[in-house]
C-alpha cells in the first residue's frame, strides 16, 4: 500500500498517544524535492507548515496539527508551500492507534 495517511490531531492529544514529544525533529523552508522511504515508514507530526506531497496516486495536503504516514516504498516530490517543521519516527505501526488507518 503506498497511500498517505493523515489525520488532523491536536498536540497534546498525538503526544499522549504516540510520544511525539521523544521524536526527532526536522524542518526546511519553501523549496520542491524529490524523496523516497526505501527501507521504512515514515510517521510524522507536523508542528507549523504546509505541503503538498505529490506521489503517482495524486497529491496530499499536509499541514500544522496533521499526524501523517509515509508508507515503506513510497517515492514523492515535495511541494513546500509554508517552513515545515516537524517531529518524525520510522517503523511505527499506526493500526494499532487508529481504527480508521
Amino acid at each position: 500500500m503506498n497511500k498517505i495517511f493523515t489525520k488532523t490531531m491536536e498536540r497534546r492529544e498525538a503526544d499522549s498517544l504516540l510520544g511525539i514529544e521523544t521524536w526527532g525533529s526536522w524542518g526546511c523552508g519553501v523549496e520542491k524535492f524529490d524523496w523516497s522511504y526505501g527501507s521504512s515508514n515514515e510517521v510524522c507530526y507536523i508542528l507549523e507548515g504546509k505541503a503538498d506531497i505529490i506521489t503517482p496516486d495524486g497529491v496530499t495536503v499536509i499541514e500544522e496539527g496533521m499526524v501523517v504516514e509515509f508508507p515503506k516504498g513510497l517515492g514523492c516530490t515535495w511541494d513546500v508551500k509554508e517552513p515545515i517543521e516537524k517531529f518524525y519516527k520510522f517503523g511505527i505501526d499506526l493500526k494499532k492507534y487508529f481504527n480508521e488507518y
